[in-house]
């Protein structure tokens, strides 16, 4: 069957393959590494100092060892794999590439700010898609939204806000109604919800994921991004290619981190460590809460004022919600370590009398206790 492709930009076709040799990279600052929770690789940290002592320039470098392992880490082809210093810039050339003036791409809502940035600087128009429910949202409302005009449309999966997925069998549906229409899946949270439609990229040339190399990997504060798509669609996306002087130290890294499995699955392992705690002892101390298949939790509170001094006088990363519709009550909570989970459940225990909207409000209990049972048992297991 002959593959039929989404239209490009008109300004785009007449671009050459941009390559440019970039600046010096700046000193790299270690010390937010701890800052992103997460085991920081020694392997990336040794990449990084070797490619600082080289003093090497090139914003866009040969990235072919880097494309051979995230081809065996995803299980796609190499011809199918594109590199970018982040997942941002990524997202902005794709959408550079086949948006323009009297064009629209779709968003399903509530989504990162990112998105409706590139559309509106590819001169497009945002369509943002809301649905009733944030935690069960629906391709149907998606599909309606598709029109004439309609280029492109970007979904999280998971959603960044809500944690709600599509399934694989919504996103074919989708990919082969709007066969004429770039479908971008945000798979960054994938090494947390285990779940792709990489391998669809054979199949469709109107879609392309995108994912990055980040904090769960070891990379501390760097977040590599990469595209997966029909090598035709990669071929235009490096038309347009972002210059980034630090190119090279971030791709150095991320090929670093891809080859360091352990210090990923030490990462994981962390992360549903801390999830489990929340799950089993936030309902004992009286907070209602929905889980996600990503790093964070929706915290349901009382006293949204109140919720946020107390987050931010602990240190822990927080986000009111009560901006997007339906969420007026949530706090975005970082899942973070075990260690960190156990000090924001006591914090949050204490506090229960002032933010807890569920049952056994004000609880401390035997907490302390259970906290230490659970880290004794999980010891026991390794």
């Amino acid at each position: 069957m002959e593959k039929k492709f989404v239209r490009i930009a008109g300004a785009l076709l007449d671009s050459k393959l941009r390559r440019s040799a970039g600046d010096d990279v700046g000193e790299f600052d270690r010390t937010d590494a701890a800052r992103t929770g997460y085991e920081v690789s020694q392997a990336v940290v040794n990449a990084i100092n070797d490619c600082l002592s080289e003093r090497r320039s090139g914003a866009i470098e040969d990235t072919k060892g880097l494309c051979d392992c995230i081809s065996k880490y995803s299980l796609l082809h190499v011809e199918n794999i594109k590199c970018f210093s982040s997942p941002e810039a990524a997202i902005e050339t794709v959408a550079r590439t086949y948006l323009e003036p009297e064009v629209e791409a779709v968003i399903n809502a509530p989504a990162d700010e990112i998105f409706e940035a590139a559309i509106r600087g590819a001169g497009a128009r945002a369509v943002c898609v809301d649905h009733d429910n944030p935690f069960d949202h629906q391709i149907e409302a998606i599909v309606n939204h598709i029109g004439p005009r309609t280029r492109m449309v970007f979904i999280e999966n998971p959603n960044r806000i809500t944690g709600a997925m599509f399934s694989e069998a919504e996103i074919v549906f989708l990919l082969a109604y709007a066969e004429s229409t770039m479908v971008v899946i945000d798979e960054r949270h994938f090494e947390h919800s285990g779940r792709t439609v990489a391998d669809l990229v054979s199949r469709f040339p109107n879609l392309t994921v995108i994912r990055s190399v980040s904090g769960i990997f070891g990379m501390g504060p760097l977040n590599m991004g990469y595209a997966l798509s029909d090598p035709e669609n990669l071929e235009y996306f490096g038309r347009i290619e972002p210059i980034d002087p630090n190119a090279h130290l971030v791709y150095r890294a991320a090929e670093a981190a891809l080859g360091d499995r352990g210090c990923l699955q030490r990462n994981r392992n962390a992360s549903e460590q801390a999830r489990a705690l929340y799950a089993s002892h936030l309902p004992e101390i009286g907070y209602t809460f929905q889980a996600t298949p990503t790093d964070f939790l929706l915290l349901e509170v009382a006293d949204m004022e109140f919720a946020m001094r107390l987050f931010a006088d602990s240190g822990f990363n927080a986000e009111n919600l009560s901006r997007i519709e339906h969420l007026d009550n949530y706090v975005k909570v970082e899942i973070g370590t075990p260690h960190a989970a156990e000090l924001l459940l006591m914090e949050l225990s204490l506090a229960a009398g002032h933010l807890a909207t569920g049952h056994n409000r004000n609880r401390l209990g035997d907490l302390p206790n259970r906290l230490s049972a659970d880290r004794k048992f999980v010891a026991a297991t390794k």
